[in-house]
């Protein structure tokens, strides 16, 4: 056997384990997601506007100060962890007291922002109550199981959070005036699910030593900085549009706005969960070598391309129906932002599998350095365009920053790493998708149920048409191979 099918064979092998744990978190997820949805929708209808406004702004300003709890730490160990797991005990100890130092601090900080800063006694009020939260987000083990490729766990965690969550929304919150109960929700939605993963940490692992390790703290410090600034200048993508859009606008078209990117994020959840999933395989695959990983990411963005790409497609074509069916009235500005913002899913998937070669080859700088130029990118656009176009102005920002840096990360890789073409994995799910936008226009008058049917059978009619190799190789020869 020549060293060629062996490559494939390794590539093949860990792509079906990827496809495999993808599938266990991706259907957790959208169990997870599926509470959510519910839950936005209630809260969306009973607060109206205005009242999910204020819910949607300080969950965004929150954001900032979960990342600087994270701080790279669960990446950083994570990637440690899959290549050596002799470790867990140090790495674990280190990273949970790490981030509750910093949970603390945030926590402080946010009380003194919050109070100097804002003059809505609303969003006040929530803001504090949420950042309670940010303990628990230093308290979870999720990365710890991904790293280990023990996706189950992490889905399990997911559907508990989530479900409690909506669960608790749905039972109490009852009228506009019941704000301040849902971040008391979210609390004990969040809590609870985090000591059910520590749970399952002791069941899986047993009692432990727990030690801190002063050069593992000097390691994750030196490596995660860079990903913390990254993060938090990632943070403004997806925030900057919501936070400007108060100040300069209103909160009634802040919850419009949000109304739409909830949705979004949403799905994009999926590519976060997909994305901490593919990063030991992938560091494994760097670890065989570079033909080995180049395989592996090519077919990560092929199949990438084939799931995110009729979503983008078929959501512009129904967007109004959608909007109406989960918000009811009062959301009217949302479906245009809508159909606009679901170019995210797709540039979001692949600069993820772009930054996360970045992370795996210690190239953490030209992340920062991208993620920079992305923030500012976005900053400007907002300040020129929401002053003149109001919602599509903040939406056309927000997708021209996540553009950026796709093409910045494409580059650097393709100078440095691995040559892997980008619109190639494209092509053929995005003539599939058009064509399917254009039947699902044709019959738009019908029901959303049934445009959805006809938009997913005339797709996978259409990928099949085209003799979408990827697909056909994943799911029919690698399973065989595999099995042989």
């Amino acid at each position: 056997m020549n060293q060629s099918n062996v490559t494939t064979k390794l590539v093949d092998s860990k792509l079906f384990r990827l496809i495999r744990d993808y599938t266990i978190i991706a259907g957790a997820e959208a169990l997870s997601k599926a509470f959510s949805f519910f839950a936005n929708a209630h809260l969306a209808r009973t607060l109206g506007s205005y009242g999910f406004g204020v819910i949607g702004l300080a969950m965004t300003i929150l954001a900032y100060f979960e990342f600087i709890i994270d701080a790279g730490f669960g990446v950083i160990g994570g990637r440690e962890i899959a290549q050596d797991n002799n470790n867990i005990d140090k790495y674990v100890t280190t990273i949970v007291i790490l981030r509750v130092i910093l949970a603390l601090l945030s926590f402080l900080a946010l009380i003194i922002i919050a109070t100097i800063t804002l003059n809505n006694i609303d969003l006040i009020e929530v803001l504090l109550l949420f950042g309670i939260s940010l303990l628990g987000n230093a308290l979870t083990l999720d990365w710890l199981f991904f790293s280990l490729e023990k996706s189950s766990r992490v889905a399990f965690f997911s559907i508990i959070v989530q479900g409690s969550f909506a669960l608790g929304v749905i039972l109490l919150v009852k009228q506009p005036t019941h704000l301040t109960i849902v971040p008391i929700i979210q609390i004990v939605s969040k809590f609870l699910g985090v000591f059910v993963l520590i749970g399952i940490f002791f069941q899986v692992f047993g009692l432990r030593k727990f030690t801190f390790d002063l050069e593992i703290l000097k390691n994750l410090m030196l490596d995660s900085g860079i990903i913390l600034l990254s993060n938090i200048f990632r943070t403004v993508n997806y925030s900057f549009s919501t936070i400007f859009i108060g100040y300069l606008l209103s909160i009634n078209l802040v919850g419009q706005f949000i109304a739409a990117n909830k949705l979004i994020l949403m799905l994009i959840g999926f590519t976060s969960l997909y994305l901490q999933a593919f990063l030991a395989p992938l560091t494994h695959s760097f670890q065989e070598g570079i033909e080995s990983a180049r395989n592996l990411f090519t077919q990560s963005l092929s199949i990438g391309a084939s799931i995110y790409l009729p979503i983008l497609g078929g959501g512009i074509v129904i967007s109004q129906k959608l909007i109406y069916l989960i918000y009811g009235v009062g959301y009217e500005q949302s479906s245009r932002v809508l159909q606009i913002l679901l170019c995210n899913i797709v540039l979001v998937f692949l600069a993820g599998n772009y930054r996360l070669i970045l992370i795996i080859t210690n190239r953490q700088k030209y992340f920062l350095w991208f993620s920079m130029l992305s923030a500012l990118t976005n900053i400007i656009i907002n300040s020129l365009l929401i002053p003149k176009l109001g919602l599509v102005g903040a939406a056309i920002a927000s997708i021209s920053s996540e553009l950026i840096m796709l093409l910045l990360s494409y580059y650097i890789i393709n100078r440095d790493i691995f040559k892997v073409a980008l619109l190639k994995p494209l092509l053929k799910p995005f003539l599939a998708t058009l064509s399917m936008m254009s039947i699902v226009y044709y019959f738009r008058f019908w029901g959303l149920l049934l445009n959805l049917l006809i938009g997913t059978i005339a797709y996978l009619f259409l990928l099949i048409l085209l003799n979408f190799s990827v697909v056909k190789r994943t799911l029919f020869r690698n399973n065989l191979s595999s099995q042989g």
